[in-house]
């Protein structure tokens, strides 16, 4: 039987969680970064165009053969063998049944996706579903205990030795987009086997009806809300494709791939830890309120300078990371990145998916949000590359505003609330790009170096808020400085006794400085 943590311990957990996850992701960030500069000098944007044409379909088949079990699972008050067994079952036979389906239909797929030559590809890269589908009640088991070593090893291992090492290794050899097939191959296999060591649990078959009906009941109706968000994810991608090529949708994926670095490495890690956290408080309404709009402000903080950064900085970005060839890709670039400061922060409304009533009203906003995508993708198509980026932003602007009007009926908190939240971040950006664009004309006039300018607009808009914000401790917000204090506190409390106390001292000052404060009516209260 599942025993619910306290408050302490929750907290605790989640600082620990988020703490691991974001140490391995500055690695894997920098591994990423690094192939991602290698591979874009080793393979044509033809091949990326290729891969990412595959990958969309090979996409839709993942999210039907996982049918919302890891969150049944992570989701379930209380958790026996048997569910573990008929999870595991129902995983590993959805598993086998996609790879085949994929198989089978491969070659209908490739035509309508307007090139046979992706057969072969789609085939290989539907193994991956039967490799994933062994894991994944491990993986929804890791969650659950907020294991979280377990699940940041178990990337960092996959991406350097699967995404990296082999990719860059068949790129070199020549063999062009099925570099990009053999290194996602690896990486699933990886992945898969380190999750399974990490937490091992019952395997032998089980088909039971009770068990089996509630894990599909909860778990279709979270699968239905993911597959139309992953339509709003993947339908640009498929209108490029189709419509303006796959060299086009090479240098369009590299551009999205670049502006989703912050969501996968910093939004969608945090609504992962707070996902499991929040299922155990759901009783809680004042908790779970004051934890969304704490999780919404730390997203706004960091992704409001740092949005403002990427559009500034774009040409310089792609010129040293992809190369000179790539420069095809620094509007859209640009564009897209403009939607981050709504992007990152709306991903805490999937934190809040465990509610039955949240299920329903997360599907009908999913649904709104892939078609505004893909209508404004087709509409914007006829300006190129950039036209679709802008349809792309404009389905962003549709789903933040209903993830924005369903998250505040769920949570109770007003839009006021929500606003005051988000509005710090909102006002850093406006302040770094204040910094960044003159800092950056100016160097340009000079005549410095692309490198020259990226890393030193970087430092000067880095300073410059570093000093805003101590000068004005203020700016933050009252929920900034909430996450400010507890975390310096239970910070705190793990360095005590350790070889690095003497950070004790600094945390302690962080939090005098910036977390004096706290959000009218949280006194008291402790965040997820």
């Amino acid at each position: 039987m599942d025993v619910s943590p306290s408050k302490r311990k929750l907290a605790r957990s989640t600082l620990s969680g988020m703490t691991s996850q974001y140490t391995v992701t500055a690695v894997n960030g920098l591994v990423q970064i690094g192939v991602l500069a290698l591979l874009a000098r080793l393979l044509l944007p033809r091949d990326f165009g290729q891969v990412g044409l595959a990958m969309a379909y090979i996409g839709f088949w993942s999210l039907a053969a996982r049918l919302g079990l890891t969150a049944a699972i992570v989701r379930r008050p209380a958790l026996t063998e048997r569910d573990i067994r008929a999870g595991f079952t129902l995983a590993v036979l959805f598993g086998l049944m996609a790879t085949g389906l994929v198989w089978a239909t491969a070659p209908l797929a490739a035509r309508a996706l307007g090139s046979v030559s992706l057969t072969g590809i789609i085939r290989a890269l539907g193994i991956s579903l039967a490799i994933a589908g062994l894991s994944t009640v491990a993986e929804a088991l890791i969650q659950r205990q907020l294991a979280w070593a377990h699940l940041v090893r178990a990337d960092l291992a996959s991406t350097i030795v699967g995404q990296s090492a082999v990719s860059c290794m068949l790129a070199a050899l020549g063999l062009g987009a099925w570099a990009l097939v053999g290194g996602t191959l690896a990486s699933s296999a990886i992945r898969s086997a380190l999750l399974l060591r990490a937490l091992p649990h019952a395997k032998r078959p089980l088909w039971a009806g009770a068990e089996t009906r509630e894990l599909l009941r909860y778990g279709g109706n979270f699968a239905l809300a993911r597959g139309l968000n992953y339509a709003a994810q993947q339908g640009d991608n498929v209108v490029v494709g189709r419509m303006l090529g796959l060299e086009a949708l090479g240098f369009y994926s590299r551009a999205f791939k670049l502006m989703m670095t912050p969501v996968s490495n910093f939004g969608v890690i945090l609504t992962r830890v707070l996902f499991p956290v929040m299922a155990r408080i759901q009783g809680e309404a004042e908790r779970v309120r004051t934890g969304y709009l704490t999780g919404i402000a730390v997203l706004s903080l960091v992704t409001g300078p740092l949005s403002a950064l990427m559009v500034t900085l774009a040409p310089e970005i792609v010129l040293v990371l992809l190369g000179p060839r790539w420069l095809a890709a620094v509007l859209p670039f640009q564009i897209l990145s403009l939607g981050l400061v709504l992007r990152n922060p709306n991903l805490m409304t999937y934190t809040l998916d465990g509610a039955p009533e949240a299920l329903g009203k997360r599907s009908l906003r999913e649904g709104l949000y892939a078609l505004a995508v893909v209508c404004g993708a087709l509409v914007g198509a006829s300006f190129g590359m950039a036209g679709v980026a802008c349809g792309v932003l404009f389905g962003v602007v549709v789903n933040y505003a209903a993830g924005t009007r369903i998250s505040v009926e769920l949570t109770g908190c007003s839009f006021r609330d929500h606003a005051r939240a988000q509005l710090p971040g909102v006002l850093l950006g406006a302040a770094a790009a204040a910094i960044a664009l003159p800092a950056r004309l100016a160097l340009q006039a000079a005549g410095a170096p692309a490198p020259v300018i990226l890393a030193l607009v970087g430092l000067a808009t880095t300073a410059g808020l570093g000093g805003l914000l101590f000068a004005y401790p203020s700016l933050v917000g009252d929920y900034g400085r909430m996450a400010i204090r507890l975390s310096g506190a239970a910070l705190a409390g793990r360095l005590a006794g350790s070889r690095l106390a003497w950070l004790e001292g600094l945390s302690s000052g962080v939090v005098r400085r910036w977390g004096s404060a706290s959000p009218a009516g949280a006194d008291g209260q402790t965040t997820p």
